[in-house]
């Protein structure tokens, strides 16, 4: 379950990633709207419970041997060469 804590005037979400580790990201959402900021929090947890469970792959930190396994668009590829 996503939860949201003020941070100033900006709410933040606290969310599990693919690895079962909490992450805090930052929402574009006020003080005034706490409500938008919690469904904001759910679906960003929705999204990457869905991207755990789905199986194609993409669960879990980018690797250099995902990257090579992958042929990586983004030139990570030639980082982990190093």
């Amino acid at each position: 379950m996503a939860s949201i804590y003020l941070r100033g005037d900006r709410w933040w979400c606290r969310i599990k990633d693919e690895t079962e580790k909490w992450i805090s990201r930052a929402t574009e959402f006020t003080a005034g709207e706490q409500q938008k900021a919690q469904r904001y929090a759910n679906a960003a947890q929705r999204r990457l419970d869905q991207r755990k469970t789905a199986g194609d792959g993409t669960a879990g930190p980018h690797t250099c041997a995902r990257s090579r396994a992958y042929g990586s668009r983004s030139g990570a590829s030639a980082a982990c060469a190093r």
